[in-house]
């Protein structure tokens, strides 16, 4: 159940609010379960099962009484999280700068945690209109529980000239949404990327059911299992044997004639000439892109919403990994699991442009709606490596990917939070 409470100042909000909120019921959200009232306040509260998130527009967290929007050559507004989603972290309160002219083109931006996020539209339609509609989607995306840097992209893209302002509709179209950038405040020196050139590329088909491990024991069984795409996940850099276990997956991947990723450790992929290697979003900033490039790996990039897609696919990788989808104990995560809507979301972005691995806490109870979202994979661990008949569970994913993957007109509603 989320409580959404407008400040009397803002009342003009709650129409545009209830159409996004109509534009999210379309796509599977069960938006039933927000109300919206209208009361005294200075500001916009979102009241959820995680906590409080708060918007302050204009520096009205200073003022006593709250003010009218108001329109200048950018809007400002202050956004606090005080939600259980913040509490593995710093809590979150930026100051976020949006519709900022320059060049031609309309820049949002906002620093956190000593990092400074950017969104960048090659269109400059800034107006009382587009400020109402751009907050509204914020809200509502914050509503459905997405992460701050995904409600901004969201919103920025249903600005985009291409949508009909009279109705509203999710943004889908993959040219609507802006250009993204993330650096650390005290970088001096930023390391150009190769963005023209591609990793080295994957048939959609060829992944398959995709095994994580943490040992190359589990590699060398699973392979005889039949299985032809496995990584290997050792979390301890300073693991004694780390080395040895990454060698040798790398010599079972060409004696099985696998895809053998390795995680993280993208420098003894490279010395051992691995078939490929995946990293986080954090590895992304410290990892030699261009030399991985040039070394001819495939390259795999976890995201865990439209941000960190965006992000991914101007790195043009191999695969792009779409999760955490649903708990899981494998990894702790900084994210709330995605759901099966917001994953369907993601693949009708991305499209057939990558090959997409789903992964997170799936399990033969979930693969088969997890599959109907249309990704090209599955990415499991313990529903393998903790079955008790391992070939009757990879079987079982087999026949469920068999099937041909369709979004259904009509889906389940997910309960927003």
């Amino acid at each position: 159940m989320v409580s959404l409470k407008v400040p009397m100042s803002h009342r003009s909000l709650v129409q545009p609010l209830k159409r996004c909120l109509a534009a999210a019921s379309e796509q599977g959200f069960d938006t039933s379960l927000c109300d919206v009232h209208i009361v005294d306040g200075n500001c916009i509260e979102i009241y959820s099962s995680y906590g409080v998130k708060r918007i302050y527009l204009n520096d009205e967290e200073e003022s006593i009484e709250p003010t009218e929007i108001n329109i200048t050559d950018s809007f400002s507004l202050r956004y606090c999280d005080d939600s259980q989603a913040a509490t593995n972290h710093k809590k979150l309160q930026t100051q976020v700068v949006i519709g900022e002219c320059r060049d031609g083109s309309e820049f949002d931006h906002w620093q956190c945690n000593g990092m400074k996020f950017q969104l960048c539209s090659s269109e400059c339609i800034w107006n009382r209109d587009s400020v109402e509609r751009h907050l509204s989607w914020v809200v509502v995306a914050l509503c459905l529980d997405f992460a701050f840097e995904d409600a901004m992209v969201l919103a920025r893209a249903s600005l985009h000239s291409s949508y009909d302002v009279s109705r509203e509709t999710w943004p889908i179209d993959v040219d609507a949404f802006p250009e993204v950038q993330m650096f650390e405040l005290e970088d001096k020196q930023t390391t150009l990327i190769d963005n023209h050139s591609a990793f080295t590329s994957m048939d959609k088909t060829s992944l398959g059911l995709y095994l994580v491990v943490d040992d190359v024991k589990w590699i060398e069984r699973l392979l005889n299992y039949g299985l032809k795409t496995v990584q290997l996940r050792i979390k301890d850099p300073n693991q004694s044997d780390l080395e040895n276990q990454i060698t040798k997956a790398i010599e079972l991947g060409n004696q099985f004639h696998a895809q053998v990723f390795i995680n993280d450790y993208w420098q003894l992929a490279i010395k051992h000439r691995a078939y490929g290697v995946h990293l986080g979003q954090e590895d992304l900033a410290i990892a030699d892109l261009n030399l991985i490039k040039k070394s001819g790996l495939r390259l795999g990039v976890s995201t865990h919403g439209y941000f960190e897609i965006i992000r991914a696919k101007d790195l043009n990788p191999s695969y792009i990994a779409l999760g955490h989808i649903f708990p899981t104990t494998t990894k702790e995560m900084p994210s709330q699991p995605q759901g099966v809507t917001k994953l369907r979301l993601y693949q009708k972005l991305i499209g057939d442009a990558y090959p997409t691995v789903a992964i997170g806490g799936i399990d033969l109870s979930t693969a088969q709606a997890v599959w109907s979202a249309g990704v090209s994979s599955l990415a499991v661990v313990r529903a393998i490596t903790q079955a008790d008949d391992i070939q009757l569970a990879i079987d079982s994913f087999y026949q469920i990917m068999a099937l041909k993957p369709s979004t259904p007109l009509t889906t389940v509603h997910e309960n927003v939070q």
